[in-house]
């Protein structure tokens, strides 16, 4: 009987490991809660946002209003990376300004960093590789596994540089 029952409880443990590792990287990625850019994106660029930054006015060069779906903004990252950094700060709306309340201001740094991950996840980006050189022991160690002589030609090198 024990036979029997093993391969189940394993295949029943096998299937409830693959659901859970593949639900995860789509629950990290996903929009808080009740929050979308027509719900919580748009009245916020409206209220605190676009007096200042419109079509008209262009403070900092930035016209908010021109982003008026979730694809323009998922367009421009680099330019949403700025505007969560201010919020962030707090240096947007400035002081004059009324400020938004603490749970609306995470609602929208939340929905877009949210933004920024999806679109980052959608292209990744891993960056330059640079080529380093070898330091001397490494040079040597190369040669001598490569030749099979213990012939030592980086101890006449320039002195390693440290970090």
């Amino acid at each position: 009987m024990q036979k029997t029952l093993l391969p189940v409880v394993l295949l029943g443990l096998g299937t409830l490991l693959a659901l859970g590792q593949s639900s995860r990287p789509a629950a990290s990625m996903a929009a808080p809660a009740g929050a979308s850019f027509e719900s919580t994106i748009r009245p916020f660029v409206a209220k605190s946002c676009s007096g200042c930054h419109n079509e008209k006015t262009k403070s900092g060069q930035l016209d908010l209003t021109q982003y008026t779906t979730r694809a323009v903004i998922a367009a421009d990252p680099g330019r949403w990376e700025i505007v969560l950094k201010r919020l962030k700060a707090g240096d947007m709306p400035p002081q004059p300004m009324p400020r938004p309340d603490a749970a609306e201001l995470r609602r929208v740094t939340t929905w877009i960093e949210g933004e920024l991950d999806r679109v980052a996840a959608a292209k990744p980006d891993p960056g330059r590789v640079t080529a380093r050189r070898l330091n001397r022991a490494e040079y040597n160690y190369s040669v001598m596994d490569l030749l099979g002589v213990d012939f030592r030609p980086a101890d006449d090198f320039l002195q390693d540089d440290t970090g």
